[in-house]
């Protein structure tokens, strides 16, 4: 097998297409695909001779992973011409072919495209950075509801019972309470495995994005590795996506209003059995009204028969450790 050499150059022939789409909920949908051709000669020395052997020699496999050329899943779009970048462009494809007019030559077609966004991002097209924090996230918001059961309704008239007898609805009422969910594309120097499960499941420990502590729950969703064009020329810097969601966990007091705990798990107080108010080591069960036939009751917080039997109360569980988001998640 002779040693070849290789030349690559640019030419001029990039393109650029910003399609839109609807998704579901006509939701809408943008994707950018950039395209950029390259040429690429087999030589024979340093002079810049073509090989003008067997053209067998010379396979497009060879080619595919030259130096100057981009790597599929791993390249951000860079024009060096003009010196501007789309981080967020991603190379999907590259194919190569072999001239017919002179097999020593191969004409490399690769295209870029972004992630589906709801418009056409143009802010993120700039020139070369210095680090990732130079590099504006992605961000995604989808909106969802989530069920809750209501002891009054929006007319204020109470639906939790039976007029007249004091029996529970068999299917509660429920109203849905919105949630959020952010989606979150970042450049970072690199991540670990330690640093991902660092950064999942864990509740924000001071404000973010307007909410208070405890009501957004961030999982680090996953990570790979991509080469930017930087002032100090290519990069390889991690692409982390996060998933950060609020909270609207919660439940009806009593009162009727809502009691907002975020992330926490409200547990409601319901038991077979409780204790007497004045001596504790006395239990009793809970029967249905003239037999001995058991059921389920609502106690207090102490373990004692709550006064309210149709309405129950709960208690609430911290179930994530805090963390800083501001320390990982950068400002968008």
């Amino acid at each position: 097998m002779p040693k070849l050499r290789f030349n690559v150059r640019k030419v001029a022939d990039d393109s650029y297409k910003s399609a839109g789409s609807y998704g579901e909920n006509n939701s809408r949908r943008t994707t950018q695909t950039f395209v950029q051709k390259y040429l690429v000669k087999a030589l024979k020395n340093r002079a810049g001779d073509l090989y003008d052997g067997d053209p067998e020699d010379v396979s497009p496999s060879q080619i595919a992973c030259l130096d100057l050329l981009p790597i599929v899943h791993k390249t951000c779009y860079f024009d060096l011409a003009s010196g501007v970048i789309h981080p967020y462009a991603i190379c999907l494809n590259k194919d190569i072919r072999r001239m017919r007019d002179n097999p020593m030559l191969f004409e490399v077609t690769c295209n870029f495209a972004t992630q589906a966004m709801p418009t056409e991002d143009c802010k993120v097209v700039i020139k070369t950075v210095a680090n990732p924090q130079d590099l504006s996230p992605q961000v995604t918001i989808s909106n969802n509801g989530k069920d809750f059961a209501l002891y009054e309704d929006y007319d204020y008239n109470q639906c939790y019972r039976y007029a007249g007898i004091d029996e529970k609805y068999q299917t509660p009422v429920v109203t849905q309470r919105p949630f959020i969910t952010l989606n979150i594309t970042q450049f970072e120097y690199s991540i670990s495995y330690s640093q991902m499960l660092e950064r999942s499941y864990v509740v924000n420990n001071a404000t973010w994005q307007g909410f208070s502590a405890g009501h957004w729950r961030l999982r680090c969703v996953g990570a790979n590795e991509v080469d930017v064009q930087t002032r100090m020329g290519p990069q390889t810097w991690a692409k982390v996506q996060y998933e950060a969601v609020l909270g609207v966990n919660g439940y009806y007091d009593l009162n009727n209003s809502f009691v907002d705990i975020g992330w926490k798990q409200a547990i409601p107080l319901i038991a077979s059995k409780y204790r007497d108010e004045v001596d504790p080591d006395v239990v009793t069960k809970f029967t249905h009204i003239g037999t001995s036939i058991p059921k389920l009751g609502n106690i207090d917080a102490d373990g004692t028969k709550a006064a309210d039997q149709l309405r129950h109360q709960y208690i609430t569980h911290k179930r994530y450790k805090e963390g800083n988001f501001d320390a990982w998640i950068q400002k968008f």
